[in-house]
């Protein structure tokens, strides 16, 4: 389908501002992570995109991926720990961070490649894992990690998902994140640390 040249120019001048909205609301929104997550002791460990890989290598095509693959943080998954080291220790903490900019592209691209025009939109949320050590083990984080299973974002209780950790989900709207992120921090504290907070920590860890 042709355009003539005063809708491309509209067209073009929409996708300059965007893209410039879009790395307008990266800037804000992953430096609230790394501060929401220092305050809970907790350092950056990875990420990843939720739904799409990686872009594409330098010698691929583009045009031969999927093109939602070169969007990676419109769903992304941001992860964050505290690992003593060694055996297991009940200081041991882990928070991930899911961004869902548009939940309306998870319902979508479940019935094959999503419109990026007709797809119905969905909210903008964040979700929060919240992982801790249950008790101490001769095995490494990294071992138990790998054994433990997903938190259950069905309940909003602490539950085990290994023999010695547990987790706990809470979601907020991402509106929520960007308005007020202190409040959005200090309910997060109040679940993973909550000795900590009111000055009873003696550097061992959550209750």
């Amino acid at each position: 389908m042709s355009i003539d040249i005063e809708t491309a120019g509209k067209l073009m001048h929409d996708v300059q501002v965007a893209h410039r909205v879009v790395v307008g609301f990266y800037q804000r929104i992953i430096p609230l992570l790394d501060h929401v997550s220092e305050g809970m002791d907790c350092e950056f460990s990875y990420w990843r995109p939720l739904y799409t890989k990686r872009p594409s290598v330098g010698t691929t095509k583009p045009s031969k991926n999927w093109l939602w693959d070169m969007v990676p943080l419109y769903a992304s998954r941001h992860v964050y720990r505290r690992v003593a080291g060694g055996g297991l220790q009940t200081s041991d903490r882990v928070i991930v961070f899911d961004i869902e900019v548009d939940e309306g592209f998870n319902t979508a691209r479940k019935h094959g490649e999503p419109n990026p025009i007709e797809f119905e939109a969905g909210a903008a949320r964040l979700y929060v894992d919240l992982y801790r050590a249950s008790k101490e083990s001769d095995e490494t984080f990294e071992v138990v990690w790998n054994k433990a299973g997903d938190a259950d974002r069905n309940t909003a209780e602490w539950h085990s998902v290994h023999d010695c950790l547990e987790a706990r989900s809470l979601s907020f709207d991402l509106a929520e994140l960007i308005s007020d992120h202190e409040s959005v921090a200090g309910k997060l504290q109040e679940l993973l640390l909550p000795t900590e907070r009111i000055g009873f920590s003696d550097g061992v860890g959550p209750a």
